[in-house]
Protein backbone atom coordinates (compact mmCIF):
# COMPACT_ATOMS: atom_id res chain seq x y z
CA UNK A 1 0.00 0.00 0.00
CA UNK A 2 1.24 3.34 -0.61
CA UNK A 3 2.00 6.76 1.84
CA UNK A 4 -0.55 8.84 2.88
CA UNK A 5 0.28 11.71 3.96
CA UNK A 6 -1.13 13.75 6.69
CA UNK A 7 -1.96 16.95 7.25
CA UNK A 8 -3.80 20.35 5.46
CA UNK A 9 -5.01 18.61 1.85
CA UNK A 10 -3.78 21.52 -0.47
CA UNK A 11 -4.50 21.76 -4.25
CA UNK A 12 -1.56 23.72 -5.69
CA UNK A 13 -0.34 20.71 -7.34
CA UNK A 14 -3.53 20.00 -9.69
CA UNK A 15 -3.21 22.39 -12.65
CA UNK A 16 -6.59 23.33 -14.97
CA UNK A 17 -8.53 25.56 -15.38
CA UNK A 18 -11.16 27.08 -13.28
CA UNK A 19 -13.28 28.86 -15.90
CA UNK A 20 -13.38 27.59 -19.28
CA UNK A 21 -15.36 29.75 -22.38
CA UNK A 22 -18.63 27.46 -23.12
CA UNK A 23 -19.34 27.35 -26.47
CA UNK A 24 -22.52 29.61 -28.18
CA UNK A 25 -25.59 28.34 -26.76
CA UNK A 26 -27.81 26.73 -29.53
CA UNK A 27 -30.61 28.59 -31.11
CA UNK A 28 -34.04 28.02 -29.74
CA UNK A 29 -35.82 25.09 -32.70
CA UNK A 30 -38.55 27.44 -33.57
CA UNK A 31 -35.40 30.10 -34.98
CA UNK A 32 -33.26 27.19 -36.25
CA UNK A 33 -36.23 25.98 -38.61
CA UNK A 34 -38.18 28.82 -39.21
CA UNK A 35 -42.11 29.42 -38.58
CA UNK A 36 -42.51 29.26 -42.71
CA UNK A 37 -40.60 26.44 -43.40
CA UNK A 38 -42.93 24.55 -40.05
CA UNK A 39 -45.96 26.12 -42.41
CA UNK A 40 -44.84 24.96 -45.68
CA UNK A 41 -44.07 21.34 -44.47
CA UNK A 42 -47.83 21.19 -43.07
CA UNK A 43 -49.47 22.53 -46.02
CA UNK A 44 -47.46 20.32 -48.13
CA UNK A 45 -48.00 17.08 -46.33
CA UNK A 46 -50.61 17.71 -44.21
CA UNK A 47 -51.79 13.91 -43.32
CA UNK A 48 -48.27 13.60 -41.95
CA UNK A 49 -48.37 12.65 -37.43
CA UNK A 50 -46.20 14.00 -35.77
CA UNK A 51 -43.90 11.41 -36.17
CA UNK A 52 -43.69 11.62 -40.04
CA UNK A 53 -43.03 15.48 -39.64
CA UNK A 54 -40.26 14.79 -37.22
CA UNK A 55 -38.55 11.76 -39.50
CA UNK A 56 -38.95 14.48 -42.64
CA UNK A 57 -37.55 17.28 -40.47
CA UNK A 58 -34.43 14.97 -39.82
CA UNK A 59 -33.98 14.17 -43.43
CA UNK A 60 -34.25 17.47 -44.50
CA UNK A 61 -32.61 19.50 -41.95
CA UNK A 62 -30.86 17.17 -39.80
CA UNK A 63 -32.28 17.92 -36.85
CA UNK A 64 -33.70 15.38 -34.51
CA UNK A 65 -37.19 15.98 -32.76
CA UNK A 66 -39.22 13.82 -30.79
CA UNK A 67 -42.99 13.85 -31.37
CA UNK A 68 -43.82 15.90 -27.86
CA UNK A 69 -41.10 18.72 -29.08
CA UNK A 70 -42.95 18.64 -32.57
CA UNK A 71 -46.12 19.08 -31.64
CA UNK A 72 -44.76 21.80 -29.58
CA UNK A 73 -43.06 23.89 -32.12
CA UNK A 74 -46.73 23.50 -34.42
CA UNK A 75 -48.82 25.07 -31.56
CA UNK A 76 -46.81 27.96 -31.57
CA UNK A 77 -47.05 28.78 -34.63
CA UNK A 78 -50.40 28.70 -34.38
CA UNK A 79 -50.98 24.71 -36.43
CA UNK A 80 -53.18 22.61 -33.95
CA UNK A 81 -53.96 18.73 -35.45
CA UNK A 82 -57.66 20.74 -36.63
CA UNK A 83 -56.14 22.87 -38.70
CA UNK A 84 -53.47 20.60 -39.93
CA UNK A 85 -56.52 18.27 -40.57
CA UNK A 86 -58.51 20.69 -42.35
CA UNK A 87 -55.24 21.48 -44.22
CA UNK A 88 -55.73 17.42 -45.83
CA UNK A 89 -59.48 17.64 -46.30
CA UNK A 90 -58.79 20.65 -48.06
CA UNK A 91 -56.27 19.68 -50.37
CA UNK A 92 -58.12 16.28 -51.52
CA UNK A 93 -61.25 18.48 -52.87
CA UNK A 94 -61.43 18.62 -56.41
CA UNK A 95 -62.08 22.02 -58.29
CA UNK A 96 -65.38 23.03 -59.73
CA UNK A 97 -63.98 23.20 -63.37
CA UNK A 98 -62.92 19.36 -63.35
CA UNK A 99 -65.96 17.81 -61.87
Amino acid sequence: MGIYETGRNTVSGITFELFKSMPGSARPLLQQLGENYLRSLAERYPSDTLMDSCERIRQERGVVLGTQTMCKLFRRVGLTHKTRRELATSSKRIPAGLV
